[in-house]
This record gives structure tokens, C-alpha cells and sequence, in this order.
């Protein structure tokens, strides 16, 4: 294989790869960020909105436990 793509591939392998960590680290801070205070406030803020216009009715969510 000639030296310019083994540098190209290499290259498409090292963003892949960047790509693919970075994705990694949100989601396990996604994860951290839902097990404070404001994480499932804001979890819970969004499922009574979504649910309320889904039933057409008042919901309320008292708590939620992980």
C-alpha cells in the first residue's frame, strides 16, 4: 500500500476513533449529569410536560429514585 493512504487511512482511523471517544464521554456524563439533583429535575420537568400533553390532562411526578 503506498505511503499516501496508509496516511489517509490512518488519519480517517484517528478521527474515528476521536469521533467515537467523544460520544463515549457524553454519554457517561449524561449518565453522571441524571444522577444529581438537576439531572432528575430535569428529567422529571420534561416527563409530566411530555405526559401531560400526551393525556391531555395535569401530571404530576412526586419523585424520582435510581
Amino acid at each position: 500500500m503506498p505511503t499516501k493512504n496508509k496516511s489517509i487511512l490512518h488519519r480517517i482511523s484517528r478521527w474515528a476513533l476521536i469521533i467515537l471517544l467523544i460520544i463515549l464521554l457524553m454519554a457517561i456524563g449524561f449518565l453522571v449529569y441524571m444522577q444529581t439533583n438537576a439531572g432528575k429535575a430535569f428529567a422529571k420537568q420534561r416527563l409530566e410536560k411530555y405526559l401531560q400533553e400526551k393525556l391531555d390532562s395535569r401530571v404530576s411526578i412526586g419523585r424520582l429514585e435510581t
